[in-house]
């Protein structure tokens, strides 16, 4: 449960499958569909210390998405699973204007961790660094056998 600001939001690339195809992906491969929402946290009163959080709603209409815009402050309460944040117009979450009633009984909460927001960039970069690396000793090697003109 956190205060944030939403920075970013966009589609998931499973968002764009028409629903006949996405219903024939497997469960165990299926992708998460809808609206994927960058937020700056201001507060924190229950979770992880992060200074910027990724929280995962639905596209809006009959899924329960918030339909939430970049520059929107908000008081989310996101539910875990596997790995994953997830919220939606079910839980509390809502504009932080509103919430009020909510925060005579939270309290003050806790200043997020700056830190911890670059810790969730240092995986996928370590990724693209070795996948870059591995691609250019790859062409370096076929370069190489290709003006020997051995196989």
């Amino acid at each position: 449960m956190f205060r944030g600001q939403v920075v970013a939001s966009h589609e998931t690339w499973a968002s764009a499958l028409p629903g006949s195809l996405f219903r024939r992906v497997p469960g165990w491969l299926a992708p998460d569909r809808g609206v994927v929402l960058d937020l700056e946290v201001a507060r924190v009163w229950k979770g992880p210390l992060h200074a910027r959080r990724r929280v995962l709603t639905g596209l809006g209409g009959g899924d329960c998405g918030l339909g939430a815009s970049v520059g929107d402050d908000l008081l989310v309460y996101a539910y875990e699973e596997e790995g994953s944040a997830f919220t939606n117009i079910c839980t509390r979450t809502g504009p932080f204007a509103h919430a009020g009633p909510d925060l005579a009984v939270l309290g003050v909460g806790r200043a997020p961790e700056p830190g911890r927001a670059y810790l969730m960039l240092l995986v996928p970069l370590a990724f693209a660094a070795f996948g870059l690396g591995a691609a250019l000793v790859g062409a370096r090697h076929w370069r190489q056998r290709g003006s020997t003109g051995s196989l």
